[in-house]
């Protein structure tokens, strides 16, 4: 299942790396060349979750990264996140595309049952 999330996170338009991965460290697909390595991004989402966690903010599901280009962090399903990046990347289209493979994963945990 997460190999044909993994290829439909590939065709969202502009996101130049793509990256899946869950909260042990082990990764489940990746694009080449990306400018972070995978202990990075989790340091980045740990970094992140902390804040929430300490503001009382509730669990932490996404995490928007604006610099030279646009990266995101998405917490897909439990333990299992996606990471986005590139530039010119559209927001609206990139969040709509990560919740359509988040259905696609609950979709399919009924059928398992």
């Amino acid at each position: 299942m997460l190999d044909s999330v993994f290829s439909g996170l590939c065709e969202i338009k502009d996101a130049q790396h793509v990256r899946l991965f869950d909260q042990f460290g082990n990764q489940y697909g990746a694009t080449k060349r990306w400018p972070e390595s995978l202990e990075e991004q989790r340091a980045e989402w740990a970094h992140c979750a902390s804040v929430a966690s300490s503001f009382g903010l509730g669990e932490l599901h996404e995490v928007w990264i604006e610099s030279r280009r646009l990266t995101v962090i998405d917490q897909i399903d439990t333990g299992v996140f996606a990471a986005l990046s590139g530039k010119n990347g559209t927001k609206g289209m990139w969040r709509y595309h990560l919740t359509r493979q988040r259905q696609r994963i609950n979709a399919t945990k009924t059928q398992v049952i």
